[in-house]
């Protein structure tokens, strides 16, 4: 099948391809190197900045159970997994609303370190899973990108990454300083200050919207930011701008296409969830066999018993939460894989750039494809090479 430069591809096509790709060894290691490297920052800054609650996420959530009492309320089997599947977003949500909290300076900055950290950890773990998924896709005929090739093209870019989310930030610090400045009114002493201030009271209204306006896409569109620059290598404000574009201009399109996603992970959830307990299952089933009950059980609870040894049992936690951790990471390759595929939806509606042009990563694969002056060589790519992918 001989498809022209300029074809098309839908969502019916693309999107499934989120629960294949995201079934990659490679890709769970990078999300769990970003989920302990997460849970490293935070705990760091527990320290350093003491009496605040702490941050640090938990890396060994567990899936939702797929047993017997599931099965029997699976409506309820569904919402757990699909807030399971909503858990990357609440990881780099989660600092930002104290920071609107002014009753406690060390809340405040203990918060807004946090959260640019742990969104620039993931901007360049996010950029380098999204950028594995988007050669898989776009590239089904050629070798996939490793996972040290795809972390050094994110961190050859990470000033572009770190600088998307940092644009509508700022506006809204702008923003901010001019309604704090507006403030001073209120210092004047007597009725003019307030009066001043009661004239111009239209002002803080308008930038608290235009804050709002900045700080939702900026919810809405960070993933798509970090897509952006995988998928383009551009600048940050042109990552910004495009996925701030893609949000406003197709708020009904991205919506669908994220729902379709959200659904597509519930299988998804539930088959890891499965994979996860019979792993745990027959690890202690093996070891069962010739170890004895009363030594080994207390070690592979989720809260260790007592134990003849506080190191044996910690080795064994160590493992047992190991395990937790690369299920939960799944999650977040899910995510990342979603992200990717969607953006290339997006991308082909608003801009209609063909959904196969990614750009050049520099390697010799890449210079095949585009040429030694940057332009595509390659035909597009045939859509059931995905199916069949």
């Amino acid at each position: 099948m001989n498809l022209a430069s300029n074809s098309r591809i839908g969502p019916r096509i693309l999107l499934p391809k989120a629960f294949t790709c995201a079934f990659s060894p490679s890709k769970i290691g990078l999300a769990a190197a970003g989920l302990s490297l997460t849970w490293i920052v935070n705990r760091l800054l527990d320290w350093v900045i003491p009496g605040t609650p702490s941050l640090a996420p938990g890396v060994t959530q567990a899936l939702p159970k797929v047993n017997a009492a599931a099965l029997a309320d699976p409506g309820r089997l569904f919402v757990d997994c699909l807030w399971a599947l909503c858990q990357p977003a609440k990881v780099w949500i989660k600092p930002f609303p104290a920071l609107f909290q002014l009753d406690s300076a060390g809340l405040m900055a203990h918060h807004g370190l946090s959260g640019l950290l742990v969104l620039a950890i993931w901007a360049v773990i996010g950029a380098s899973i999204v950028r594995m998924t988007l050669v898989q896709v776009t590239r089904p005929h050629r070798q996939g990108l490793g996972p040290i090739q795809a972390l050094t093209f994110a961190m050859k870019r990470s000033g572009s990454l770190a600088a998307a989310p940092l644009v509508p930030l700022v506006g809204v610090a702008s923003i901010t300083a001019m309604t704090a400045a507006l403030g001073l009114l209120y210092r004047v002493p007597g009725p003019i200050g307030i009066i001043g201030a009661g004239l111009l009271g239209f002002l803080p209204y308008l930038g608290g919207l235009a804050s709002a306006v900045f700080l939702g896409g900026l919810a809405l569109g960070w993933p798509l930011m970090v897509a952006s620059v995988a998928a383009e290598g551009e600048d940050g404000f042109d990552a910004f701008s495009r996925a701030f574009a893609f949000a406003t201009q197709r708020p009904l399109k991205y919506t669908g296409y994220a729902v379709i996603a959200l659904l597509l992970g519930v299988p998804a959830i539930i088959g890891v969830s499965l994979l996860t307990d019979a792993t745990s299952q027959l690890a202690a089933w093996g070891l069962a066999i010739t170890a004895p009950d009363d030594v080994l059980m207390p070690l592979l609870q989720p809260t260790p018993g007592p134990s003849d040894s506080a190191t044996a049992a910690s080795l064994h936690a160590f493992w047992r939460d190991g395990l937790q951790i690369v299920s939960f990471s799944f999650v977040f390759v899910f995510f990342w894989t979603s992200v990717s595929l969607i953006y290339l939806l997006l991308r082909q509606d608003v801009d209609g750039v063909e959904w196969d042009d990614i750009a050049d990563d520099g390697t010799p694969e890449s210079e095949e494809i585009h040429g030694t002056n940057g332009e595509k060589t390659h035909e597009a790519v045939d859509p059931m090479l995905i199916l069949r992918g």
